[in-house]
């Protein structure tokens, strides 16, 4: 069984004719699944995660392997077995991603991303020469300016967090702002969403880490950045967002209008934030059936 991972952070390829036989492929070590599968299959699921986050994320989604569908996971560094030897570039991944996607033009392809990986996801799907592409998007980053201001967002909530706990314990205001990631800012105002951030918090302290400078600035550097291209604006993708109302993060008109400019649907999640794979684990096998995935 896949141990869930908590999430700690917030979001061109040419087509090779013909199907390239498995021994050819040149195993990108981003890449995790099955290589051999890939020649044969009728439908390419490809899981990219966000900032600061571990493929396990996806738990549900490994269910859905089956002879004739494999699901590739897009590891970023630092994490799921990788090195620290990069940073995540939004532009960039896509590419690798549509490159392994675009050697086996006649299978169906799904993405599915969360927050950085959303991103990347669209940009993917945009560089994706097949006939039948579908994106999942949840908790989605959005283009310049709009992440810009991630940084005091998230100072300003943790400032909150401290004038409850006291600036002496790190982990203790880490633990205390992970409750705005999971119900926004006034999780605390209607008992139920006290309660569940409580209850959350407390039965995950132990897997909660004080994310690290290094490897958090080189996961979301190139994100604060990123511009739409031409290509996502012009796709033919089909693109669903899955976003939380309360996400403090990334809101969600800025989502809203993300999705206008790439001609996608918005499903909200209330009194949901940013961490919606925790708030909102079915997310994943709702957005598996919107995409037509049955096991």
């Amino acid at each position: 069984m896949r141990r869930r991972a908590l999430i700690l952070g917030g979001a061109g390829a040419a087509l090779v004719a013909g199907c390239a036989a498995p021994e050819t492929l040149r195993r990108e070590s981003n890449f995790r699944g099955d290589y051999r599968g890939l020649s044969h299959a009728d439908e390419i699921v490809f899981l990219i995660p966000g900032a600061l986050a571990s493929t396990y994320m996806f738990g549900p989604a490994f269910t859905w392997k089956s002879r004739r569908r494999v699901v590739m996971e897009y590891r970023f560094p630092g994490y799921d077995g990788l090195a620290h030897d990069r940073a995540v570039h939004i532009q960039g991944d896509a590419a690798k991603i549509a490159a392994l996607a675009n050697r086996f033009p006649r299978a169906r392809v799904r993405v599915l991303g969360f927050s950085t990986g959303g991103a990347i996801a669209i940009e993917a799907a945009a560089r994706m020469d097949h006939a039948d592409v579908q994106v999942a998007a949840i908790g989605c980053a959005v283009p310049f300016p709009g992440m810009l201001g991630v940084g005091p967002r998230g100072f300003a909530g943790l400032v909150r967090a401290a004038g409850v706990t006291g600036l002496s314990d790190i982990k203790a205001i880490w633990l205390e702002y992970f409750k705005t990631l999971l119900y926004g800012r006034n999780w605390a105002d209607d008992p139920w969403t006290r309660a569940r951030a409580n209850a959350f918090v407390r039965a995950l302290e132990d897997q909660i880490a004080v994310p690290s400078d290094g490897v958090g600035r080189s996961h979301s550097a190139n994100l604060l950045i990123w511009s739409l291209s031409d290509d996502a604006r012009a796709s033919r993708a089909r693109v669903r967002f899955y976003h939380g109302v309360n996400d403090t993060i990334v809101p969600l008109r800025l989502v809203r209008r993300l999705a206008t400019l790439v001609g996608g649907e918005v499903t909200a999640f209330s009194p949901d934030a940013h961490l919606l794979l925790l708030t909102r684990p079915e997310v994943i096998t709702r957005a598996g059936r919107d995409m037509g995935i049955n096991r």
